[in-house]
């Protein structure tokens, strides 16, 4: 998307200008949707990331806020792709990967993981780690941290009830664990609104 301004580059269809640029903005996203997907991302991902951005394309209401957050969507495809795509993985693990994204709320541990796959929990552990190159406890922290930090830029919802929503029942827990991953705490993070790689 590199700087130019898409709303000289792109043909006006409709009279209205912002109304044609979030046309335009409901074409890229479908298009990085189907991308994505193409890239080995799961459809629950890709479902509650296009959802979040057709409600933020239609409360567009000027055209200066079109180019940041085209920007902005193409950036989280991109790293919707590199964090949650299967590919590379045997079933096994990303069936593994799917059960913790889809139950961070829940408690979750090396033994669960691997009784709800019907394996034993050293073999799994040992595939898991190879595949992965991290362990399962990582693996865990690492989703545990990458949910509530898409959420505190993408929504308004309170601390607390992110922190609640990603497995975490004590908030001032949760802001520290927050901080020691990302160098800032929850608040820090939401007021830069930019994206910091986990």
């Amino acid at each position: 998307m590199g700087g130019a301004n898409v709303s000289t580059t792109v043909e006006n269809r409709v009279a209205d200008p912002v109304r044609n640029l979030k046309n335009y903005c409901i074409i890229l996203n479908t298009l990085a949707r189907k991308a994505a997907q193409h890239g080995g991302v799961h459809p629950i991902y890709l479902d509650d990331l296009s959802r979040t951005y057709a409600e933020r394309i239609e409360g567009l209401s000027y055209t200066g806020a079109v180019q940041p957050l085209m920007t902005e969507m193409a950036d989280q495809y991109c790293l919707l792709v590199q964090h949650h795509s299967a590919d590379g993985h045997s079933q096994l693990v990303q069936t593994a990967m799917l059960y913790v994204r889809q139950h961070l709320a829940e408690s979750l541990s090396l033994r669960t993981v691997a009784a709800m796959l019907g394996c034993n929990a050293s073999y799994f552990s040992a595939k898991f780690k190879k595949e992965t190159g991290q362990t399962l406890t990582e693996f865990i922290l690492q989703e545990r941290m990458r949910l509530p930090a898409q959420l505190l830029l993408s929504t308004q919802l309170e601390i607390q009830t992110i922190a609640q929503h990603c497995g975490f029942l004590d908030a001032n827990y949760f802001s520290r664990t927050f901080h020691q991953a990302l160098g800032r705490t929850p608040s820090e993070y939401r007021k830069t609104g930019s994206v910091l790689q986990i």
